[in-house]
């Protein structure tokens, strides 16, 4: 990130420095810079304190090059008893230092005391520069998970920044197309984003991936709360009714396309958007056969299996 605007202390020599307003590219550099800085000083605490995690979501797709948009968030897997041994007050301590060692004033408020109930820890980030009004915002959630789980779905950790002490830990394609088809069959509402970022993970992937996605569909969806399985099987057949051509305009409009930085996506993205219904909507019937076979028939809402 630029340090332009950065005075490195308010005044200098008695002079005060005038303050200026955070321009709205500026705005969008310091987002960017944030959550990826964000994940590198999460990533450090939990390598150096043993505790497990994985990035997933958004930010996994995004920030390493897997699908062109940007993000605005941070989600992560954690195993929650590690993370709360430590306090989450102290993390966000430690995490916010680390941002203050980079020039850039870091305050993060808990949203979620850890005492509560809830599988979601919550953290919201607010950053700002040196004699510049206006400020950056992040968002971050853990999402609680076992060890195992999140061990089992770790299928790349080989990004490595320099300020990270340890190849970051990833959550593999197979589990980032998953939970996409989780958020997607799971929504009250249609999200076209989800259909985007689907679009782009399974583009060229092999029919080895794909059905090893299908067959452990209901076992990665096992830590969310979701709909029962004839449900989901019932919101595969309304996607599968829609004509190939609205399905592409929604998908294409649906988010903004912003071209990788990182060179990893390589895909045209005009040929994305033409052939993600197809590749959808196939991957979606082999989910949907799958999910059938694994649920009994049902004579009503008691006989539904449940994720």
């Amino acid at each position: 990130m630029s340090r332009a605007g950065q005075s490195g202390g308010g005044e200098a020599r008695g002079v005060k420095v005038k303050r200026r307003s955070l321009l709205e590219s500026e705005k969008v550099e310091l987002e960017d810079f944030c959550r990826l800085f964000l994940v590198n000083a999460i990533h450090d605490y939990c390598y150096l304190m043993g505790i497990t995690y994985a990035l997933h979501g958004g930010a996994a797709l995004v920030m390493f090059g897997a699908v062109p948009r940007r993000t605005f968030d941070v989600d992560m897997l954690v195993d929650r008893p590690e993370l709360l041994a430590h306090g989450l007050d102290v993390v966000a301590a430690v995490v916010s230092d680390n941002f203050r060692e980079m020039g850039v004033d870091a305050d993060i408020s808990l949203r979620s005391s850890g005492e509560c109930d809830s599988s979601i820890l919550r953290w919201k980030l607010s950053c700002a520069l040196d004699n510049v009004i206006g400020s950056a915002h992040a968002k971050v959630e853990f999402w609680a998970a076992s060890r195992d789980y999140i061990l089992g779905r770790i299928e790349s950790g080989d990004f490595v920044s320099a300020t990270m002490q340890k190849p970051l830990h990833l959550i593999g394609n197979s589990g980032l197309i998953n939970d996409k088809l989780v958020a997607i069959l799971s929504r009250p509402y249609t999200k076209w984003g989800d259909y985007f970022d689907l679009a782009y993970l399974i583009h060229d992937v092999s029919p080895e991936v794909t059905q090893r996605c299908i067959e452990k569909f209901i076992d990665h969806a096992s830590i969310y709360d979701g709909p029962s399985i004839l449900s989901m099987a019932s919101k595969i057949d309304e996607i599968l009714e829609m004509p190939d051509e609205d399905m592409s305009k929604l998908i294409g409009s649906s988010v903004e396309h912003v071209p990788s930085e990182r060179g990893v996506v390589v895909f045209d993205h005009e040929e994305v958007m033409s052939g993600a219904p197809r590749k959808i909507k196939s991957l979606l019937e082999g989910l949907k056969q799958n999910l059938l076979n694994r649920s009994p028939e049902s004579d009503g809402p008691e006989r539904e299996s449940n994720l």
